[in-house]
């Protein structure tokens, strides 16, 4: 498949197209940072509005967001109970994140009676909350993958003592196994990347004197969601989604 029909293939999916509006508004960010020159008002108002469209189109979002949840339910089929609390608790902070964004979006066009800040507030919050959860089971599931992959070497290691037919389709069972884990690790840290780096855009935008809020400028700000943004492309491209988690 050539670049060109990757493309394609990407901006026909609502995910796709999603996320190619996410790098564009954190790189418009970015490239205005704290400057007042005509350019740069430009640039923030090209922020603003492409900050607005993804929101608007996260009006449709909540519906899929509870049918996923729906389908993992109470998580019977995660067999670590602190993997399961998570994946509930993150699970139910994701879909009140898209009660709350609805408000304050109706707030913002004035179609509800109601000031807007405090549900936006409410909003960063949630979605700091949902990332430290998506951090914390990383880890876990971090730890867990290499353990495993310990575990397979050592096997590995064992078996290749030893001779015959039967040996060798173990040891090329092995290979496929580390290999596979391999690449779930490899997908398992651009989710630890990704969420971390949202993270810290998450608590610089929570109220003054909250954590780190106001710490970092526009341009930093821009960089972090840019580096967040690529790689959550880079894990829906049409050439890699199968590979990575």
């Amino acid at each position: 498949m050539d670049i060109a029909t990757q493309v394609v293939k990407l901006m026909e999916t609502y995910r796709g197209r999603d996320k190619v509006l996410r790098i564009l508004t954190y790189t418009s960010m970015f490239l205005a940072g704290q400057r007042t020159s005509p350019s740069a008002q430009k640039l923030r108002i090209l922020t603003k509005e492409l900050s607005g469209c993804r929101a608007t189109l996260r009006l449709f979002d909540d519906l899929s967001m509870l049918l996923n949840n729906l389908k993992y339910g109470i998580g019977e089929q995660e067999h670590n109970i602190s993997l399961r609390l998570l994946d509930l608790s993150s699970n139910m902070a994701n879909q009140l994140y898209y009660i709350v964004e609805h408000i304050a979006w109706f707030a913002d066009k004035q179609i509800v009676s109601r000031s807007s800040s405090v549900w936006w507030i409410a909003c960063i919050a949630i979605w700091f909350i949902s990332l430290t959860l998506e951090i914390i089971k990383s880890i876990i599931r971090l730890y867990m993958n290499r353990k495993a992959q310990q575990k397979l070497a050592r096997q590995k290691v064992l078996d290749s003592q030893e001779s015959g037919l039967e040996r060798t389709e173990q040891n090329q069972e092995i290979a496929n196994r580390l290999k596979k884990l391999k690449q779930e690790e490899v997908g398992l840290f651009l989710v630890l990347l990704h969420s971390t780096v949202d993270l810290l855009n998450a608590g610089n935008w929570l109220p003054k004197g909250v954590l780190w809020s106001g710490c970092f400028s526009p341009t930093k700000s821009g960089l972090f969601g840019m580096v967040s943004s690529v790689i959550l492309l880079y894990k829906i491209w049409p050439s890699r989604e199968k590979k990575l988690l």
